[in-house]
């Protein structure tokens, strides 16, 4: 995804949406709260650390890019809280975001609201089954998500004046 923002002047000419895939699941058992989120341990430890990171703090989207592709990189199958707040604090200092604030929402009432949005909105957008990363653009699903050329192909072929657009080959 970082690759792909910073592609020649795909940023200025693509309306990025990040959204997380926050979904309630009340069987769960182990979270109250009953979120669950793919790829991560009950109550979506990762999640609530990204959340905040791109909700209390006024980020662009180049920041957010910036802290999700830093988090997502440092990433561990079932990381504990205390290396997910040092990975918090890494990332935060990479997109230049304020760590005390990105902390201040982890550990107070920002952190549910945030979650509790974030599983409204991906009810809304995506009911039913839907695969993560889920990468569209203009609303149709790009299969191929791992590879940047079929994701850059989909983009130019939309007519975007994207300097990446000219230099890569676009067989239509």
């Amino acid at each position: 995804m970082k690759k792909l923002y910073g592609a020649d002047g795909i940023a200025d000419s693509v309306d990025f949406q990040l959204h997380a895939a926050v979904r309630f699941d009340p069987g769960s058992g182990v979270d109250p709260a009953g979120y669950v989120c793919p790829d991560e341990a009950s109550s979506c430890p990762f999640t609530q650390w990204v959340l905040c990171a791109m909700g209390a703090t006024n980020t662009t989207v180049e920041e957010k890019v910036s802290f999700l592709t830093c988090f997502d990189t440092l990433n561990e199958l079932l990381p504990s809280n205390k290396t997910l707040q040092k990975k918090a604090e890494t990332c935060a200092a990479t997109a230049k975001l304020d760590y005390s604030t990105i902390v201040k929402c982890h550990d107070g009432s920002l952190n549910k609201k945030l979650m509790d949005r974030a599983l409204a909105s991906f009810d809304k957008r995506f009911p039913g089954a839907v695969g993560v990363p889920d990468i569209q653009v203009n609303g149709v699903e790009i299969k191929n998500y791992t590879d940047y050329n079929s994701i850059l192909h989909a983009l130019c072929a939309t007519g975007i004046k994207a300097g990446a657009c000219k230099q890569a080959e676009i067989v239509v």
